[in-house]
């Protein structure tokens, strides 16, 4: 329902916006172009979170802006002329509407970065060089949202999806997140090979288990802004030291 209702009133915004510049063609192609190309990014390429849909407000006010100081085209139909001159009319209060949602909504966002983190990044490297666990081989279970850590920790983390290890993340189409399962045989498999205690690093809580680990949660982290949460685990070999 909200998703409906959110779908109609943007493309009701779409509408009104395209009506104040339909005399001036050449800024409403670029208005609409803009529009549609920075949608098909977001649809096509990543969804993203809606920080990122910014530009659209900024190529409006821009376009606003251009139209003030184009001139008109006289080639448009009574009918249009007398419904662009109609809107003229609520153009300033149009755009007085919308920016006072935007002051609303910066003035909500403001007050929530001030009660709560943006990430769970800076607190998790906090963490985890307080217990003094930066020397042990760190394991990113998705490559995209752990690998911010390495910056804070200065050390490489092992990504699955990539199998390497790694400081940033490289985007790469077709690539598919790993299960809990295959993550867990990795990190069994770097037991064996390099024989060192794993922490094991998730953006969700794991519920799998794998033969011969150890896997105990050491640390959550999950009231952010965005919504990232953190789940920190010590995997070791050998099921028998998990009471120890």
């Amino acid at each position: 329902v909200y998703r409906r209702a959110g779908g109609l009133l943007s493309l009701l915004l779409l509408v009104l916006s395209a009506a104040l510049l339909v005399r001036k063609p050449i800024v409403l192609f670029l208005y609409l172009s803009g529009t549609f190309g920075i949608l098909f990014f977001h649809f096509s390429i990543t969804l993203g979170y809606i920080r990122h849909s910014g530009h659209l407000f900024v190529l409006f006010i821009a376009c606003l802006w251009l139209a003030e100081h184009h001139r008109e085209c006289k080639r448009v139909n009574s009918k249009t002329t007398m419904l662009t001159e109609y809107l003229s009319g609520y153009r300033k209060k149009f755009l007085t509407a919308i920016l006072c949602v935007h002051l609303v909504a910066g003035v909500f966002a403001m007050s929530m970065d001030l009660l709560y983190p943006f990430s769970p990044i800076k607190s998790t490297a906090e963490f985890i060089n307080k217990q003094k666990m930066s020397d042990l081989l760190v394991v990113g279970s998705v490559d995209y949202e752990v690998s911010p850590l390495t910056a804070y920790i200065n050390q490489k983390i092992y990504q699955p999806q990539s199998n390497k290890f790694g400081t940033f993340h490289i985007m790469k189409y077709g690539r598919e997140n790993k299960s809990d399962e295959e993550v867990l045989d990795r990190v069994s498999e770097l037991l064996t090979s390099i024989g060192q205690d794993v922490l094991l690093i998730s953006s969700h809580q794991i519920k799998a288990s794998a033969p011969h680990l150890c896997i105990s949660e050491l640390w959550e982290f999950n009231k952010t802004i965005i919504g990232q949460n953190y789940f920190l685990y010590l995997v070791r070999k050998d099921e028998d030291i998990c009471g120890r």
